[in-house]
């Protein structure tokens, strides 16, 4: 069997996705071509897509994913299952917003390889397609298309198909599948087949599968059997990282199942509410900070849950994670996922007009406990009244406490002075708050001395 490599199709609305795709299919399958009754009515690509042909030694996987910007979550879902990229961008318009989001998502997931198909060419002179292979090449500097070759096509006459084949031959380059660690699969469809069953459809992100095993379907951790597999028309008795599959499951009926359900291992997979992610860069272009308790819809695999975010640092509150700035991010979800430690993440702000880029930023699991409580730095500034006080080798310290029951709990804490001397508070003095303080070293009247105090916040999620 020739090795499958994944190829999705991205970009603006109407510029011609479906119709390259058809240009290029030479088996359908689940999804394809627009055949959801909405796509017919609504005319435009609502769901994930997928069809299949030949390629030198590779059985390419088209991956449609839909380019209006209210589906924007459904391109997420079409990047995390993808090798190599097709970007296509209408010779009459020009690059547009959502193009500009769909090239986010590629380099946040690290999708690298790809094509520009430069289409609807025959709507325009030859001096329009020169101008705007300008423009797509200034779109694409500082992304992970950069170099990408773009080629004119049309989709409608088929002028430059076999141009776009071979360009795309050329950056084809199979990742290296994970075929050693447990299997996984996340689901993109599911249905009813007659004399099958409930049919689930998807490609093997890792392990193997056989006819006959048994599985778990995350997040319900329900036990099903694999009763037979299929890959585009084949039948196989296993399967494995980096295929795109049908399999017929025993145990589970398909409305239990929903896009982004996987199946995979016992015990291979964590179910949570509960998201720590490192390494999140908010996209530079982003509109928004990221604060404690901001909304987003959060892509993890095919799924997409609402949840609300907190940018921490090793557990202690920052005030917020600023377009450009990196850091960690606690996420609460309104749902369960399944994920495993590693998993890509991108977070989406679904609220924003789609003129505004609505791709916030995108990180990694770290980790899937539960923050009931994250530690905040708090910060007083006094000055020195008294350097030594009574000739005791105290100093009377004012501004760090309210009053003098607040000076007594602060009896004990570490202080330190402007000029780095530190010290420690040992009494308090008089009924207005001032405190004793005994310094490691010199200090003088009128020097600053600053008390930092941490303590435990617990934030209504």
């Amino acid at each position: 069997m020739p090795e499958m490599v994944h190829v999705g199709l991205f970009g603006h609305i109407d510029h011609g996705k479906t119709a390259l795709a058809a240009q290029l299919t030479e088996k359908a399958s689940t999804a394809a071509l627009d055949k959801h009754p909405e796509e017919r009515e609504r005319g435009i690509t609502i769901d994930l897509g997928f069809s299949s042909f030949r390629l030198g030694d590779y059985e390419v996987t088209l991956v449609d994913a839909p380019g209006h910007a209210d589906l924007i979550r459904t391109v997420v879902a079409g990047a995390e299952i993808i090798d190599a990229a097709i970007l296509v961008v209408a010779a009459d318009e020009g690059p547009q917003v959502q193009t500009g989001e769909h090239l986010v998502v590629l380099d946040y997931l690290g999708v690298d390889r790809g094509v520009v198909a430069l289409n609807k060419v025959d709507l325009v002179d030859e001096s329009t397609v020169e101008r705007r292979v300008e423009e797509v090449r200034s779109v694409l500097r500082g992304t992970c298309l950069e170099d990408a070759p773009i080629v004119p096509v049309s989709a409608k006459t088929g002028e430059g198909i076999d141009e776009l084949r071979e360009a795309l031959l050329e950056v084809l380059e199979p990742p290296e599948r994970d075929v050693d660690a447990p299997f996984r699969m996340p689901i993109d469809h599911a249905f009813h087949v007659k004399g099958a069953g409930t049919v689930v459809t998807g490609t093997i992100l890792s392990g193997e599968v056989e006819v006959g095993d048994e599985v778990v379907l995350y997040p319900s951790g329900k036990v099903v059997e694999v009763k037979s597999i299929q890959c585009f028309g084949r039948d196989l008795d296993a399967a494995r990282a980096g295929d795109r599959v049908g399999m017929a499951l025993r145990g589970v009926r398909e409305e239990e199942i929903e896009r982004g359900h996987q199946l995979a291992e016992s015990d291979s997979l964590k179910v949570t509410r509960d998201l720590d992610l490192e390494g999140v860069e908010v996209h530079p272009l982003f509109p928004q900070s990221l604060g404690a308790r901001t909304m987003v819809h959060v892509h993890v695999g095919l799924r997409s849950v609402p949840g609300y975010v907190v940018p921490h640092e090793d557990g202690f509150l920052r005030e917020e994670l600023r377009p450009g700035e990196s850091g960690e991010l606690y996420v609460r979800l309104n749902e369960p996922v399944a994920v495993r430690e590693g998993d890509p993440v991108v977070l989406v702000k679904m609220d924003l007009p789609p003129t505004k880029l609505r791709i916030a930023g995108a990180g990694r699991v770290s980790g899937t406990e539960r923050r009931e409580t994250f530690k905040r730095v708090s910060e007083r500034r006094g000055r020195v009244t008294n350097p030594d006080h009574m000739g005791k080798g105290l100093a009377v310290v004012d501004g760090l406490a309210f009053n003098k029951e607040h000076a007594e709990k602060l009896v004990g804490e570490e202080v330190e002075t402007e000029g780095g001397v530190k010290g420690r508070i040992v009494d308090t003095h008089g009924t207005r708050g001032a405190v004793l303080v005994e310094f490691e070293g010199k200090v003088r009247t009128g020097e600053r001395v600053l008390l930092r105090r941490v303590r435990e916040v617990k934030l209504d999620l």
